[in-house]
């Protein structure tokens, strides 16, 4: 196995900034040197990547190739995106593969999700699958450490990370410290409730992930939620990242157009 270290040696604590990044998730339509065409135009420092069409788990080639890729463009991989969901059936093989991609792409991070519990009401059914969730965690983060990885946690809604409290409490019941969570406000959520949500994972955020939906998931451009986004952006870049550098990546874009991508790049950019 590759033992992949930090791309910035360990600090003692002194802030560090966001960078700005970009998910391939974004351009799932094109093909990666379309979308390392993208970043670097667009001034992203990093990708990355999704695991479905760019970089599947398992495919060592692919996982290779997109890292040279990276490496000749100048761009950082701060974050390979898996969609491996804790809990699931067939969770553990397909770690598994995508950790083994990671290892390829010299990745520090691997993004993962817990099972969906969209329909699960509090009781017995509720409580097993968070067993589960928490078994196989506790699996993938032993299985991480041991070549020098991290996880973190996709914050998303229909998940047991929907929100800062169920996310911190599923970090505690794991129990292991290179288990970290990604961020992202929830659709239309309310920049007061949104501030407080981000203030309480600090201590364990990778990266965030930047885009500007609304409660009826329609997406925005980030120009015109400057406002809303710029408290958010200097928070995280006020706190300790944890050794590792810490990203703000653009996630989705009105239509995921190339061009609407790179104008939010644009307006990232001018926040950082």
């Amino acid at each position: 196995m590759v033992t992949t270290t930090p791309s910035r040696p360990a600090h003692s604590g002194t802030p560090l900034p966001l960078a700005p990044g970009l998910c391939s998730v974004a351009l799932r339509h094109l093909d990666p040197e379309q979308v390392i065409d993208c970043a670097v135009t667009g001034g992203a420092k990093g990708i990355e990547w999704e695991a479905r069409k760019h970089v599947p788990p398992g495919d060592l080639d692919s996982a290779r190739r997109v890292a040279q890729l990276c490496r000749s463009a100048g761009l950082a991989i701060p974050s390979y995106g898996t969609y491996v969901a804790a809990g699931a059936d067939g969770a553990r093989e397909e770690f598994a593969a995508c950790l083994a991609s990671a290892e390829a792409l010299r990745t520090p991070l691997l993004r993962i999700w817990t099972e969906r519990t969209t329909g699960l009401e509090p009781g017995a059914a509720r409580t097993a699958l968070l067993s589960r969730v928490v078994s196989d965690l506790i699996d993938f983060c032993d299985l991480a450490a041991a070549s020098g990885l991290q996880l973190s946690l996709e914050f998303h809604p229909g998940t047991f990370t929907h929100t800062a409290a169920e996310t911190l409490d599923l970090m505690q019941r794991v129990g292991r410290d290179n288990l970290l969570t990604h961020w992202q406000p929830d659709y239309g959520q309310p920049i007061a409730e949104a501030t407080g949500a981000l203030r309480s994972v600090l201590p364990r955020l990778s990266h965030l992930h930047v885009f500007c939906w609304t409660r009826d998931h329609v997406r925005m451009p980030l120009r015109d939620h400057r406002n809303y986004w710029k408290p958010l952006l200097d928070l995280a870049a006020s706190t300790p990242d944890r050794a590792l550098p810490r990203y703000a990546m653009i996630e989705f874009s009105p239509d995921n157009r190339l061009e609407a991508v790179l104008d939010d790049l644009q307006t990232l950019r001018d926040l950082l």
